[in-house]
């Protein structure tokens, strides 16, 4: 789940990720920060991740659109059951919301 808000004039995000325990039938309730990136992988995101991990400084190199769907294909390669493109990308400021 998402939260967002405007708080004197700038875009706030907290999200609370639930994570399935696929061994065991239980559902473990895990908070997934924002943090300081300015950004947030929300759905299906293991395979994002892994790669912003390895690669912290080509994220957003070839622009935000580009390089989201480029994320998303990752997942989409390792999940096609859950994750396909095209998608909707919206970028949140203080000024509005614009779709990429």
């Amino acid at each position: 789940m998402a939260f967002g808000a405007f708080e004197n004039g700038r875009p706030h995000l907290h999200t609370l990720g639930c994570k399935s325990v696929y061994s065991a039938s239980s559902l473990e309730i895990v908070n997934v920060p924002s943090g300081d990136s300015g950004w947030v992988a929300l759905g299906q995101n293991s395979e994002i991740y892994k790669f912003v991990g390895k690669n912290p400084n080509r994220l957003f190199a070839s622009g935000w659109r580009i390089s989201i769907e480029k994320l998303i294909a990752l997942e989409a390669q390792q999940n096609p059951d859950r994750v396909a493109l095209p998608v909707d990308i919206v970028h949140i400021s203080a000024a509005g919301a614009t779709w990429l």
